[in-house]
């Protein structure tokens, strides 16, 4: 601390290189050598802070989505689908349970 009641809080000065490192780029092995944590999981997880203009940025370098897959059309099973009956069950009874499949 000084004479004016500053302090230069070195933990801090960790967070602040740590994600900046992240932001540069840098792959997670990179991130987390540079860190010098036992895991990527705590270099990540507690020192890597993302803002919203962080993840702005990571959605705008995603590839042009009118140009993935041009000219496919895929089914995803949820066009005229029928709803399930109130049990869940396609053909509205409920499941039997025996034996073999019922929870103690």
């Amino acid at each position: 601390m000084d004479e004016s009641g500053k302090v230069l809080d070195f933990h801090a000065l960790r967070h602040s290189f740590i994600t900046a490192v992240v932001q540069s780029g840098a792959t997670v092995k990179e991130a987390h050598e540079l860190a010098r944590h036992s895991t990527p999981l705590l270099t990540y997880g507690k020192y890597a802070h993302m803002s919203l203009n962080d993840t702005t940025r990571a959605l705008n370098r995603r590839p042009d989505s009118s140009t993935l897959g041009a000219g496919e059309s895929k089914t995803t099973g949820t066009d005229d689908a029928q709803a399930l009956p109130p049990t869940g069950h396609p053909t509205g009874q409920q499941p039997v349970r025996n034996e073999t499949n019922a929870k103690s």
